[in-house]
């Protein structure tokens, strides 16, 4: 879901920067086809995808796809947001890896919402629980969309920036050395 919100605002971002969907369509990345197949393994893995359910050999797939995902956004540096991207997933996969699961953090109204994510996937969250690593960068952050409230991880965050940044980037020809300079 992260992903197509970060699409979205990439685009508007770019149209509100005088960009347009021409130069979008002239967007290259390296391994782009294997990049969206990655993101898709992931949501399979996970368990979220309509009719999938997790268990630890999903775990272990979905951090497999992680870390390709790391190595692909790094052959694609040059693209501005796609560090940042990179950034994001790291930071998720080393949260998963270092607990067996990501952890959730129920803030406000959201307890029976988290505990339902728990059980329905397989074992990829869990409710945080005292002695597990850096809760903090787990599924923590309560976000609100049309009525429907999730919860996103730190890198979750970073990952949709720098999504949003490689599309809006792409649509005004803006390349990473040019956002430094």
């Amino acid at each position: 879901m992260i992903a197509a919100y970060a699409l979205i605002a990439g685009l508007l971002a770019g149209l509100a920067a005088g960009g347009s969907f021409k130069t979008i369509s002239e967007l290259h990345l390296r391994g782009e086809l294997i990049i969206l197949v990655t993101f898709v393994v992931q949501g399979v893995a996970r368990g979220r995808l309509v009719g999938t359910t997790a268990n630890l050999w999903g775990t272990i797939i979905w951090l497999g796809a992680s870390v390709l995902l790391v190595g692909l956004l790094a052959l694609n540096f040059s693209h501005a947001g796609a560090v940042i991207a990179a950034a994001g997933t790291l930071l998720n996969a080393v949260v998963v890896l270092a607990n067996g699961a990501m952890p959730v953090l129920p803030a406000g109204g959201l307890h029976v919402a988290a505990a339902s994510i728990s059980s329905a996937s397989g074992g990829f969250y869990s409710i945080a629980q005292p002695g597990m690593l850096a809760v903090w960068a787990g599924d923590v952050l309560p976000l609100s969309v049309l009525g429907q409230t999730y919860l996103m991880s730190v890198g979750d965050v970073l990952l949709g920036v720098g999504v949003a940044i490689v599309v809006a980037s792409s649509m005004t020809n803006v390349q990473a050395g040019a956002l430094c300079s």
